[in-house]
This record gives structure tokens, sequence and C-alpha cells, in this order.
């Protein structure tokens, strides 16, 4: 993400978002989920909780795919660890 060592955050996310749409239009579910949990990331760190959240979300709801075996769901869900009323995403393996 040039974008995100750039300190140019909004980039970064729609950029990340751009890629798991990418992904998920030819069918890689996994990557689209991580990409997600990566856009939601950067939402965080832009303190944008509702867009983060919104991305979770979507990565959650690819992890439940039926297209996915059951360590590729299990270590999307690992990467989204909920804290309270917020989501923590870990980083990518």
């Amino acid at each position: 993400m040039a974008y995100h060592h750039l300190g140019k955050l909004r980039q970064a996310q729609e950029h990340t978002v751009a890629a798991a749409e990418a992904f998920l239009a030819v069918g890689d579910v996994v990557n689209a989920a991580h990409k997600f949990i990566n856009a939601a990331t950067v939402a965080q760190e832009r303190e944008r909780h509702e867009e983060s959240q919104r991305l979770v979300h979507r990565a959650e709801c690819l992890a439940k795919s039926p297209l996915l075996t059951l360590a590729e769901a299990d270590q999307i869900r690992e990467r989204i660890q909920p804290t309270g009323r917020m989501v923590v995403v870990g980083r990518a393996p």
C-alpha cells in the first residue's frame, strides 16, 4: 500500500477496497476478504469506525462462503477480534 506509507490514508483505503472488489469479481473470496480487512484497518486509522465496521462485516460474510476451506475461513475470522463495540483487525498472514 504505497499510499499508506505516504500518509494518504483515504487513497489507501479506496484502493484497497477496489482491490477487494476486483478479487471478488473473479471469485477469489479469500483475497477479497483479506483486502476488506486491510481496508478496515486503514479506516480505523482514519477514525472512520462505521466504515471500518462495514468493511469488517463484508469480510465476515465472505468467511461464511462455501467456497472456502475451514482453514481459510478460520484464518479470516482470526484477523477479526471483537472488543466491546469496536472490532480490532489483525495483520494479514
